[in-house]
């Protein structure tokens, strides 16, 4: 995807209206956007799917680091059914930007997974895009690469 069509889909992202609990608003600043990943990543591990669903935009893009593309429906379902299970998520580095109302998040994270594949440790370098709605933040888009061991 281009330039033109990233800012197309983050315009779109942006306009959409969420209707989440007020208690689960964080704040519009670099510091709120990195504890939005951080309790993504915690609810990840947890399997707790109501959260997830909250921190997930319904047009979410998740891509992985084997190139398979994902909707929220389908990140979901293969966390409900124990496909993807991860069992330790470590946010290394989680660098924040925002541009209005996106936030952009460029990280390492290690993870620890179980899933059908059998278990597996990995470190991966992400990039994550949210939007603020309704006083929280979504994730609308996640790209990651394998980072090469011992990195």
């Amino acid at each position: 995807m281009g330039i033109a069509g990233l800012a197309a889909m983050l315009a779109l992202a942006a306009s959409g209206a969420s209707g989440a609990p007020p208690e689960q608003a964080l704040p519009a600043t670099p510091a709120g956007l990195v504890a939005a990943d951080s309790a993504r990543f915690d609810a990840m591990v947890r399997r707790d799917i109501p959260a997830l669903s909250d921190a997930l935009a319904d047009e979410l893009v998740y891509v992985h680091s084997s190139s398979i593309r994902q909707s929220k429906a389908e990140q979901l379902r293969d966390l409900e059914r124990g496909t993807a299970v991860y069992e330790r998520i470590e946010a290394r580095a989680q660098e924040p930007s925002i541009y209005g109302q996106t936030g952009l998040i460029q990280g390492v994270a290690a993870f620890t997974t179980a899933g059908v594949a059998g278990p597996s440790t990995f470190t991966l370098r992400y990039t994550d895009v949210y939007v603020l709605r309704a006083g929280r933040w979504q994730m609308v888009a996640w790209h990651c690469t394998r980072m090469p061991e011992g990195k």
